[in-house]
């Protein structure tokens, strides 16, 4: 089902290109070689809306009565994410996942009746809360990129100096603009840097921690926890032996420990 899907997703891009440098070839001597393909596009645009917008039209409803394309490229996206997420959903029950053409039934059938019956101040309602996530993700974007940049550099000057420089970069935006809702998203991102420039060395242990972590290995943290134990025995628990060795030996633990701290600093 989803190589048909994709071959014919597939077929039809590759007719689009083919009959956009058709229709250019054919008019070419009349208004240039890229004119006459944008105008080609266009033509298989329209052709593929034309015929496939009166079928959604009945199949997705209208707003104001009979048959409408008002908000129809819209609710055809909501019906594709609602088939996928029932679909996933359905599939998780033993009744239906070994019964394909139930499965696909209900698959289409709830979303359909979902999408069709749903007005539009539900449908204003669910746009609104995916404009709101892109804003979200979009301006949110530059700190999670800027923050993995930083963490990668192991010198805590430089880390500080970057998130001074980051700082200043969103301060002149916040006091320059004049919009609110992108002032309220500079001023959050300034504390967010600000809270991240004081907490720096806290910051960057702990993800250097959850890299060891993830990559499966914690002998720099297990070495650095023996080491210290080590080092509290010579401390308190050292009687009988002479300064000199026991004077050594905490020095040597702590210049090993000074080693290892460097690997996570």
């Amino acid at each position: 089902m989803n190589k048909k899907v994709g071959l014919l997703l597939a077929g039809l891009i590759l007719s689009t290109f083919l009959l956009s440098f058709v229709s250019a070839y054919i008019g070419f001597g009349s208004g240039g070689f890229f004119y006459n393909v944008r105008y080609g596009s266009e033509q298989v645009i329209s052709a593929v809306v034309d015929f496939s917008e009166p079928f959604l039209e009945v199949l997705l409803g209208s707003q104001y009565g009979g048959y409408s394309s008002y908000l129809i490229f819209e609710k055809f996206l909501l019906f594709i994410l609602l088939i996928s997420m029932v679909y996933v959903s359905v599939k998780q029950i033993d009744v239906f996942k070994d019964n394909k053409p139930v499965l696909w039934i209900i698959a289409i059938g709830v979303p359909l009746l979902a999408i069709r019956f749903i007005d539009f101040m539900w449908l204003d309602n669910i746009f609104m809360q995916y404009q709101v996530l892109g804003v979200v993700l979009t301006s949110i974007l530059p700190f999670i990129l800027f923050f993995f940049f930083i963490e990668a550099i192991d010198q805590g000057t430089i880390r500080k100096v970057g998130w001074i420089f980051f700082i200043l970069v969103y301060y002149g935006l916040w006091s320059t603009t004049s919009q609110g809702m992108y002032g309220d998203i500079y001023m959050w991102t300034l504390v967010a840097s600000v809270i991240f420039l004081v907490l720096d060395g806290t910051i960057h242990r702990y993800y250097m921690m959850e890299k060891l972590t993830a990559a499966g290995s914690k002998d720099v943290w297990d070495a650095i926890r023996r080491l210290k134990q080590e080092e509290n025995d010579y401390m308190t628990k050292s009687q009988g032996i002479p300064d000199n060795i026991r004077e050594q030996r905490l020095k040597d633990i702590r210049s090993q420990l000074k080693k290892l701290y460097k690997q996570v600093a």
